[in-house]
């Protein structure tokens, strides 16, 4: 049979693991939405026209926490290669040392002052201690109501702070890294034109054609919907509605 008390932590675990996904699915389908804004500006192109999916946004938010963790692993990796290669490595391995040595002479310090007569001391601040206690000291119960009171109000105001800026900081955190990947690929196509890049199979350009094979865009695909479509090209972007029986070719290379 299980009891009160064994119920309860579970009940909290529950809640907790609640409120972490109650947290975690708004936040992550911002960044999908943001993501997919973010890519759509780097083009000139609104997003009103072309919505996507909830799943859709789901993905873009994984898409966006992988392109900051494989630049924070490219970080991380930088930092190891700077740390411990070459020269470096005996510098780190000095440092290291340094540090433990360090630690050392300081708990040797410590056991030092410990074996030390300041029985005299102690006494004095034990009776600086009672004196000062709260269930004696009217001033010092003051000084913590006010004190604990203040700390109260500026704590409510940091949650508030720090809730705004989680709010804030994740979508704007995929709409910039979206913005910044989606412009890279617009400057390359800029400067190269339609081009398959060497060891791909795929070229980077789509092409729009209509049902006799007239090609109406070739350039860059940014988005489609099953209304609308907008390309990108040396000229600008162009949404245009979906033409009736058009196709999309992707041109690739036969290795």
């Amino acid at each position: 049979m299980i009891t009160s008390s064994e119920e309860i932590p579970k009940f909290n675990k529950l809640n907790f693991f609640i409120l972490i996904a109650g947290v975690v699915a708004p936040t992550a389908y911002l960044m999908g939405i943001t993501f997919h804004q973010g890519d759509l500006s780097a083009y000139g192109v609104s997003s009103e026209l072309f919505a996507i999916s909830v799943q859709d946004a789901y993905i873009n938010a994984y898409y966006a926490v992988a392109f900051y963790l494989m630049a924070l692993t490219s970080f991380i990796v930088k930092v190891l290669n700077l740390l411990f290669s070459g020269t470096n490595l005996y510098i780190s391995a000095a440092a290291i040392c340094g540090i433990t040595l360090l630690i050392y002479i300081l708990i040797k310090l410590f056991k030092k002052l410990s074996s030390c007569n300041l029985n005299n001391q102690f006494i004095r601040l034990k009776w600086l201690l009672s004196f000062l206690h709260w269930r004696r000291n009217d001033f010092t119960k003051a000084v913590g109501v006010a004190g604990l009171a203040s700390y109260s109000f500026v704590l409510i105001l940091y949650i508030l702070m720090v809730l705004s800026v989680f709010w804030l900081v994740f979508p704007m955190m995929a709409y910039y890294k979206s913005f910044e990947l989606a412009e890279k690929k617009r400057d390359n196509f800029l400067q190269k034109g339609c081009y398959i890049k060497e060891g791909d199979f795929w070229g980077n350009c789509k092409t729009l054609k209509s049902k006799s094979g007239e090609v109406i865009y070739k350039g860059l695909l940014i988005a489609k919907t099953e209304k609308h479509i907008a390309f990108f090209t040396k000229k600008g972007s162009f949404i245009i509605t979906y033409p009736a029986d058009s196709v999309i070719e992707n041109s690739f290379e036969l290795k």
